[in-house]
């Protein structure tokens, strides 16, 4: 079994960038919360920006907040931007003003107007939880081009945004008048 506490003693980057790939994302926030600020930060500087968001979503506030006042905004935006706008808004509000808007600054314009948009609404509330992302699908469909349709919207949105979306953020919508329901994308992968 790798050791990661050797690894980062020795700060063999190349050996900790892959066996970092083959942990899981709430696993290395577990690590990271467990490391000294100059370590923590090296971790950090190995992740991807997927990953790395991951992990922030998922470690202990001060080791997020020392990642943040740490990190370049620049590089610490493109992480942002991988993360629901709810989680950005959540991140945002609990750093420091001046961390957040440096951040918020270094985001995409529309990454921005996301995570505003989330801002405008009360911690809690159905407004700072709901997406307005979806894929309108017609009636009979197969799964199969459901499913390209899925990845293309993804595609996009990738593409324009800096990030992948979630499979939360990309559901089939129901207009008045349509034969069927939303379905929920994991329904569409399950058969």
């Amino acid at each position: 079994m790798i050791n990661l506490d050797e690894l980062v003693a020795t700060r063999d980057r190349p050996a900790l960038h892959a066996a970092l790939r083959a942990v899981h994302p709430a696993d290395i926030a577990d690590f990271v919360d467990g490391l000294g600020h100059e370590d923590r930060q090296f971790v950090f500087s190995l992740l991807t920006d997927p990953i790395a968001a991951e992990v922030i979503d998922e470690a202990e506030l001060d080791t997020t907040r020392s990642l943040a006042e740490s990190t370049s905004s620049q590089r610490f935006a493109r992480v942002v931007q991988h993360l629901e706008a709810d989680d950005a808004a959540e991140l945002m509000t609990d750093l420091d003003p001046e961390t957040s808007g440096e951040i918020l600054e270094a985001l995409s314009e529309q990454a921005a107007a996301a995570v505003e948009e989330a801002l405008n609404y009360p911690e809690g509330t159905a407004g700072r939880l709901m997406t307005t992302s979806f894929v309108a699908l017609r009636a009979g469909i197969t799964v199969g081009v459901a499913r390209q349709r899925r990845q293309g919207v993804a595609e996009e949105r990738l593409t324009a945004q800096g990030r992948a979306p979630s499979d939360d953020e990309i559901q089939p919508e129901h207009r008045q008048g349509d034969a069927g329901p939303v379905v929920p994308p994991h329904r569409l992968l399950s058969q």
